[in-house]
């Protein structure tokens, strides 16, 4: 039982985090229609969620890609 509240915690602190999530055009700061590491780690995306996120593995984050990663916390 002490090994799931720590994790119950864990999983609360991520949905309240990306419950507010910023739209995809707030967090593109250089406006190419894609997020970088950098632009996503701003957000809070961490480098092991963008890896998982980035289906086509070309170091950025297409609005798919992030609607997708931000619908796993809805």
């Amino acid at each position: 039982m002490y090994r799931v509240i720590p994790a119950l915690l864990l999983s609360l602190i991520a949905v309240t985090a990306f419950a507010a999530a910023p739209a995809f055009d707030k967090i593109d700061a250089n406006k190419d229609g894609a997020l970088s590491v950098k632009e996503a780690a701003s957000a809070g995306i961490s480098k092991k969620m963008f890896t998982s996120a980035d289906l086509d593995h070309d170091q950025k984050l297409n609005m798919d890609e992030y609607k997708a990663l931000m619908a796993q916390f809805k």
